[in-house]
């Protein structure tokens, strides 16, 4: 499903002359549209796209992101870093990934059954937080789509996909508990202009997408606990692995 196929879900916005201003955003962008070709899924932030990118590089080859880490391991060492706590890091980060996604997802799912449930509702324009859950989740993902697609930041109030931070844990604008004045108006201008059909489409495109995010990062901690030789990260990512309910690859 294209993004063309939903038609025309909302009115756009004035154009963001500060988005436009970043020189490295339309490599960026580029990056977002490969990554939902080839994984199947949007990073929702500059900092887990850049990530997933990068990865995509070793997924053909013996041993995958644990090679990844290892060469991480090697370049922090290099620089009198501390690598153990580096790569500990960035596991911590992937497993983050794949709960936040898990969390999307359900209430995707939820959305989607309250949909079904709905009847004489031609457009989403309540209250979000009264009738629907996951309405925030929908409306990232309608924005990706058009940004990943058209690549025209200046369509949009703020910028979807997030700027780079240094903690990935970072909340997302979209689904936090209180978002921002702009956020929340955002969420509703998307929604008055969605009709319930349209909607539909979208929240079962919305959860494969969660799906293919989840999956893609379940996949690396695999690879990284069948491969990776330093026992407290192998000790880790099979913790980590096991909280999920992700079937270990060593006992398989």
């Amino acid at each position: 499903m294209t993004v063309h196929e939903q038609g025309e879900l909302f009115s756009m916005p004035d154009p963001v002359e500060a988005a436009m201003a970043e020189p490295e955003l339309m490599v960026a962008l580029d990056r977002l549209d490969f990554m939902n070709r080839q994984a199947g899924f949007l990073p929702t932030s500059r900092r887990e796209l850049n990530e997933s990118f990068s990865l995509l590089s070793f997924m053909q080859e013996p041993g995958g992101a644990a090679k990844h880490i290892a060469e991480v391991a090697r370049h922090q060492d290099k620089h009198e870093a501390d690598p153990v706590r580096t790569t500990r890091s960035i596991i911590l980060e992937y497993s983050h990934y794949a709960r936040r996604a898990r969390v999307d997802r359900t209430s995707l799912l939820t959305l989607k059954e309250e949909l079904e449930e709905t009847d004489g509702v031609h457009t989403l324009s309540s209250p979000k937080d009264e009738i629907y859950t996951g309405l925030g989740q929908l409306v990232r993902y309608i924005d990706l789509s058009h940004l990943a697609l058209n690549k025209r930041p200046e369509d949009f109030p703020f910028m979807p996909l997030r700027k780079y931070t240094p903690v990935a844990t970072t909340p997302d604008s979209y689904v936090m508990t209180q978002p921002s004045e702009e956020v929340e108006a955002r969420i509703k201008d998307v929604l008055s202009h969605t009709r319930k059909y349209e909607a539909e489409r979208w929240v079962k495109a919305a959860v494969e997408d969660q799906t293919h995010r989840e999956d893609f990062w379940i996949d690396r901690l695999r690879e990284i606990k069948k491969h990776q030789a330093g026992g407290q990260l192998r000790a880790l990512t099979s913790r980590i692995l096991a909280d999920l309910g992700a079937k270990d690859p060593s006992v398989a």
